[in-house]
Parts: structure tokens; C-alpha cells; sequence
């Protein structure tokens, strides 16, 4: 089953560990390049020398300094990095919560609440109405279908969350680990409806002994008497969960940038259902059926995509003092399992007495089962958000994801 998942982040927070703290404290060393080498940085350091000022002259809080200083080693110039801006801009990166070289944060919290939007779900007419007298066969004219058909099953705005996290392994800050959980909440479309046969009302199918489309006649009256009277009912529900898993690797970063390569795990859920049930009183007069039989028929066509794979992509973060631009683009691969279930059954009922048997209208007993299989496939996903900070350690997001 192909699903096009387009999901628009509404609000986020990220919560960044050390930017809570009062006061953020003065590192021991400084490493060659910080706020400005990225890929290739050394692994040389450079002890602080003691502060030779008068008191006067020594700054009150715990940021670090931003003087320049000189490679004793070789003699290079270790560029001056402003250690408040670098630390007041740790929570300002893009959701993930990642960081410049050089600030105190090494964890990143966030939580969003998402909007999805889904394909419409491909499915046959489910249940038809039409005018008294009217056969409601779907597709003929003056027939409404009320759920399925040709524009399939529109689903609308699909409630979801996000929830990330991580840490850097290290204070250089070159290599981290990160997760994320997502989802859709459990969303369910339905139409009931329910007739005395003044209104026809009736569950589509292909006729096989006929060879043409037909309706089994919940509620019906034949412009004579009324020959059955009901209530039909369809509903076809979505779920989706997913999670991954990342190793953070730095590809580049300068005072207001970062960009990681992402290496992971990805796991991702997708359930789909369609059920079909129905109670038809007979009432006619004229045919062999006893009047006053209840038919109940019960139809359920369940799938389910369970996907593990590995992931590559890309994340960047752009900062500009309080605003952020995060982007991500990443594609999974792997293994779908994929299976379905059929189930149905019909009973018939005259007084105290019900009959049962296998198969409902649209299920028969040469399908009614489990089957799975399965088979290569790939996930694309790419996002973009855009951050507000209006204190060092929230982060407000709004952004728009690509899933399919």
C-alpha cells in the first residue's frame, strides 16, 4: 500500500540542557579552529594561560573569553570566537537541538505536534443510496455513492506528534547519537446509514453470475411493498507509528552552522482497515425467504506494513541571533513486510433461532485468510523548519515534512 504522508509541524520545543543554566562554565581548553574550521579540524589543543588582568578588568560572569591566542606548537592564530554568542545560539539550531562548536550544550530535547495530510485511500464504493424505487447500483445515474469510489476515501487532516532527542558523545562535539519517535493518532472514517426502504439503500458488489455490478438490498421497496428495511455501516481506519535511530557525524560547522551526516536505523508501522457490516430485516411478501429473517453480514479487510531498515541523510542548521533554519533530507531502505487478513462471516436469524456460516457479502470463503510477504522498499523524507528562540532554552519550530 502507497501512502504520500505530508506533515506540517504546528509547534515544537527544544529544550537544550546546559542553556537553562545560569551561568555556563569557562572551558579548559580551547580547540584550534573553534566557531571556524569545520571539516578536517585537528585534534590539537591549547592550554588557557592564567588571566594576568587586574580584577578590575576580569568579566564578572562564567562565559568563556574571546581572546586570540597563539599555538605554542606551530604558531597558528587561533581565531577569536565571541563565547557568549556562541553559547547563547546553542538553542537556537534546528530541532534536532544541534550545536556550534564551542558552547556547553551537549543534550537536545524537542516534542511536536503535527498535521498530517494523506493521499485519499483507494477503495470500491462501500455503501450506496439512491431514491425510493431506485436499484442502488453504484454508478448508475441518480445513485449516490457515500464512502469509496472513484475519489476513494478522503481522510482530511490527520492529528500526529514527534518527539526527538540526543546527545554528543564528545566536547569537541564531532560525533553524536539521536532519536526520534512519530506517529499518527489513530484516525477512523464511518458512514452509517439506515432506512425503512423509503430511501434505497444498498451494499455495492460485482456480480459474477451476471457479470455486472450489483447491490445487496439492505433497505429496498419495489414500488409495490416494501421489500426490506436496515442499516449499513463502513469504516476504514489508519494508523501509523514510526521511530529511527542516528549516529551524528559533523560534516561542517562555523559559528552560525552545522551540517551532520545521518547513519541509522529506521523502523515505520503503517495499519489500514476497511470493515463493511450490515442488518437487513426481509419483509417481503412474494419471495422464499421467511418474512421477518434479519440477515447480518460482517466484513473486514485488514493491512499491515511493518518496514525495518538502515538510513542515510543530512541535517542542517542555520542561526541568525534568535531565528533558525533547520533542513533535513534522508532516505531509508530495507526490508516491508507486508500483510493482509481477511475476514467475514453472515448470520441469519428467524426468532430464537441464528444460523452462522463463513463469509460475509464481499468476503467468501476462497479468501477469507492471512497472507504476508515480502519485498524491498524505500522511504524519502525531507523537512524544513523554521525556529524561534525566545529564551535560551525553548525553541518554537513550524515547519513542513515530505514522507512517502
Amino acid at each position: 500500500m502507497k501512502n504520500l504522508l505530508l506533515s506540517l509541524s504546528l509547534a515544537g520545543l527544544c529544550f537544550s540542557q546546559a542553556s537553562a543554566q545560569v551561568t555556563h562554565p569557562q572551558p579548559s581548553a580551547r580547540h584550534i579552529g573553534d566557531g571556524v574550521r569545520s571539516v578536517g579540524d585537528s585534534n590539537r589543543y591549547v592550554p588557557e594561560s592564567e588571566d594576568q588582568r587586574p580584577e578590575s578588568f576580569k568579566p564578572k560572569n562564567g562565559v568563556a573569553r574571546s581572546a586570540s591566542y597563539s599555538s605554542s606548537a606551530d604558531g597558528t592564530l587561533l581565531a577569536p570566537a565571541a563565547a557568549e554568542s556562541i553559547v547563547r545560539q546553542a538553542s537556537y539550531m534546528g530541532n534536532a537541538g544541534l550545536v556550534s562548536r564551542g558552547s556547553a550544550t551537549d543534550l537536545w530535547l524537542s516534542a511536536e505536534t503535527l498535521l498530517w495530510f494523506s493521499d485519499n485511500q483507494k477503495s470500491p464504493p462501500l455503501i450506496t443510496t439512491a431514491a425510493s424505487g431506485v436499484r442502488p447500483v453504484a454508478g448508475a445515474m441518480g445513485v449516490t455513492t457515500n464512502l469509496g469510489g472513484p475519489d476513494g476515501i478522503e481522510r482530511g487532516i490527520l492529528p500526529g506528534f514527534r518527539l526527538a532527542g540526543g546527545k554528543f558523545l564528545g566536547e569537541d562535539q564531532k560525533v553524536g547519537v539521536g532519536g526520534r519517535v512519530f506517529g499518527i493518532f489513530s484516525n477512523e472514517t464511518t458512514y452509517t446509514a439506515t432506512s425503512d426502504g423509503s430511501t434505497s439503500l444498498g451494499l455495492p458488489f460485482y456480480n459474477l453470475q451476471l457479470q455486472t455490478p450489483d447491490a445487496f438490498l439492505v433497505a429496498f421497496h419495489d414500488g409495490i411493498e416494501t421489500v426490506s428495511a436496515g442499516t449499513a455501516s463502513a469504516r476504514s481506519d489508519l494508523d501509523m507509528i514510526g521511530a529511527d535511530g542516528s549516529l551524528h557525524l559533523l560534516l561542517g560547522r562555523s559559528s552560525n552552522h552545522r551540517a551532520d551526516l545521518l547513519i541509522g536505523y529506521t523502523y515505520n508501522r503503517l495499519k489500514n482497515s476497511i470493515g463493511v457490516t450490515s442488518t437487513s430485516t426481509n419483509l417481503s411478501t412474494t419471495d422464499a425467504i421467511a418474512d421477518g429473517t434479519v440477515f447480518y453480514t460482517n466484513d473486514l479487510f485488514e493491512t499491515q506494513n511493518d518496514f525495518n531498515g538502515a538510513h542515510l541523510g543530512v541535517l542542517s542548521n542555520v542561526t541568525a541571533n534568535r531565528v533558525s533554519l533547520s533542513t533535513l533530507a534522508k532516505v531509508s531502505f530495507g526490508n516491508m513486510r507486508q500483510t493482509s487478513a481477511i475476514r467475514g462471516f453472515t448470520t441469519e436469524t428467524l426468532g430464537a433461532v441464528t444460523n452462522g456460516y463463513a463469509g460475509g457479502l464481499l468476503t467468501q470463503t476462497s479468501n477469507i485468510g492471512t497472507m504476508t510477504r515480502d519485498t524491498f522498499a524505500f522511504i524519502p523524507e525531507m523537512g524544513i523548519k523554521l525556529g524561534y528562540a525566545p529564551q535560551d532554552n525553548i525553541h518554537l519550530t513550524i515547519g513542513y515534512t515530505f514522507m512517502f
